[in-house]
């Protein structure tokens, strides 16, 4: 109905000037239902000044029925719909289409959405269930506006949380018990039970370096590709996944790929990574590790680089997430990843490297949220504080 508007107070303004009329002399205004700027476009080709070009036209232009009137003030000329007439013309448009009232056009670009992407470590709690509420408004926005949407969970089942899990259970540490009573109607959720468990290990993690070191090397192991210490964390990722996906079926958020960190491991993403960037001139040594130097970007690190491979040959995080893009953007048009306000300068990174080093042109863009405090309590999986969507 706008866009018919539109086309129709163009098609009146043409009868009066005898010329074309832009889409872009027509604007939506707040003084208004329309305005137009045409008076100064037209100024200097007719020698008048805007002011008595807007005076003309509105005393001489015949308005469709669906237009109560025109004014014009100080050049601009504001259009003011005639809402009795239209009104019935859009409750009839809202039956006819219903649902897809008001929805964009198909458009031809494809969009990958990143979001959630919670760490597999416990059930959803409050904190982090608003990424995936963000996450599921841009989806449903952007699929209404008439865009192909497809949505992805990136699983990070092979971080040292997980890794702290695993651990605890091969080494047979009991959930924590006092966290595990204040959730008791929970107990038998996989999600819960596995948060149970991190509670209890993490606090070992914490206080036994031994204990501490046997996970590190769990980890080392898992990065460079042994299978069975990669089995042992990502099990733990997908029990804790199982219990996650209920309060997205409850919610209705849906997913259309499950996407595991691990997968990179297991083929040759990070090594083909590490060899294009190798090549290239920002490719940097030091004793902590290899990676790249994006100073020239404005990204500076207080370490001299970002870090991509460690001394014992593994990769980080980084490495795995530009693996990961270079697979996304093959599936679609434009890129688009919901993230906390705290991965900002994380993203920025990201964004270089495949922009400026891979010179990958499609659009990669994030939406981000801060952070909210919670009056009177901390909230914290590792301490087993958490207030869970479960119970909300």
């Amino acid at each position: 109905m706008h866009h018919r508007l539109i086309q129709q107070l163009r098609r009146s303004l043409e009868e009066i000037l005898g010329e074309a009329v832009d889409r872009g002399d027509i604007k939506e205004s707040t003084e208004a239902d329309l305005s137009s700027t045409i008076a100064f476009r037209l100024s200097k080709k007719l020698g008048k000044t805007p002011h008595e070009i807007a005076e003309e036209i509105s005393s001489g232009i015949t308005l469709p029925q669906t237009f109560e009137r025109v004014d014009a003030v100080n050049g601009y000329l504001n259009f003011f719909f005639n809402h009795p007439v239209i009104f019935p013309n859009v409750m009839a448009d809202i039956r006819e289409r219903k649902d897809s009232y008001g929805g964009g056009k198909k458009k031809k670009d494809k969009i990958i959405l990143e979001h959630t992407s919670i760490n597999p470590s416990g059930p959803i709690h409050v904190g982090r269930l608003r990424n995936s509420l963000i996450g599921d408004a841009v989806y449903r926005i952007l699929s209404f506006y008439g865009y192909e949407v497809e949505t992805h969970y990136y699983v990070n089942d092979i971080g040292k949380q997980i890794a702290i899990i695993a651990w605890g259970i091969e080494e047979g540490i009991k959930p924590d018990e006092k966290v595990a009573d204040m959730h008791r109607e929970y107990r038998q959720k996989p999600d819960f039970q596995v948060f149970f468990q991190y509670v209890a290990a993490n606090r070992i993690f914490e206080e036994d370096t031994q204990f501490a070191d046997r996970v590190q090397e769990l980890i080392r192991k898992a990065e460079s590709g042994d299978e069975d210490s990669l089995k042992k964390i990502t099990a733990v990722a997908v029990k804790c996944l199982s219990g996650q996906k209920v309060i997205f079926q409850k919610l209705d958020i849906n997913f259309d790929s499950f996407d595991f960190e691990s997968q990179h491991i297991r083929s040759s993403d990070i090594r083909d990574v590490i060899d294009f960037l190798r090549e290239t001139g920002y490719w940097r040594e030091t004793e902590e590790g290899c990676g790249l130097d994006l100073g020239v970007f404005g990204l500076k690190r207080r370490e001299g680089i970002s870090i991509l491979q460690r001394r014992d040959g593994t990769s980080v995080y980084l490495t795995r997430d530009i693996a990961y893009h270079l697979k996304k953007v093959k599936l679609g048009d434009i890129i688009i990843n919901v993230l906390g306000e705290d991965h900002k300068f994380e993203f920025r990174q990201l964004k270089a490297i495949l922009r400026e080093i891979y010179k990958i042109k499609k659009p990669l863009e994030a939406v981000h949220y801060s952070f909210v405090n919670f009056e009177g309590a901390e909230l914290s999986t590792r301490k087993g504080q958490i207030i869970p969507v479960d119970k909300l």
